[in-house]
């Protein structure tokens, strides 16, 4: 295991946004890993200054809008998902879960099964009750699980 990159101790955890090795929510939140983000968001906003972080992105229907969605277009064309997938954390949450899936690299599991279990312990973390608890990611799970059943999916 890597070593917490904000202390001492064994890591447990990664950030989503720049990759450090965290071992604790005292760590995360530490002044030192909040600089980062600070450092890497001025570089985004300099690459696209006049887009606001609270303004809800586009790009995510472009990107999502291809032809052979087939069993996924409920979830597609929703607006609720639209509009949890218009927050920011919502999509580098998601991303790195993706990634986790993937990359071996990042999930340090050859298998796609252990590549499964790493994303799945990590989208429970995000869930409600889970260690970095997120609203949005909950909201979304929750209203991709309820249009999946109701569309027998």
């Amino acid at each position: 295991m890597a070593q917490c990159a904000f202390c001492d101790q064994e890591s447990k955890y990664t950030c989503p946004k720049c990759q450090s090795k965290y071992c604790s929510l005292v760590c995360f939140k530490k002044e030192t890993h909040t600089a980062k983000h600070g450092v890497k968001e001025e570089d985004q906003k300099e690459q696209a200054p006049d887009q606001s972080e609270k303004e809800p992105d586009q790009s995510v229907t472009e990107k999502t809008e291809t032809p052979n969605l087939s069993i996924y277009d409920p979830l597609v064309k929703d607006d609720v998902i639209q509009k949890l997938l218009s927050y920011k954390s919502t999509k580098t949450h998601l991303k790195h879960i993706a990634t986790l899936l993937k990359d071996s690299k990042v999930s340090r599991e050859a298998t796609e099964e252990g590549r499964m279990e790493v994303a799945n312990l990590g989208l429970l973390e995000l869930r409600a009750g889970g260690e970095n608890e997120n609203e949005a990611i909950e909201d979304f799970c929750q209203r991709a699980l309820a249009l999946m059943e109701e569309k027998g999916i």
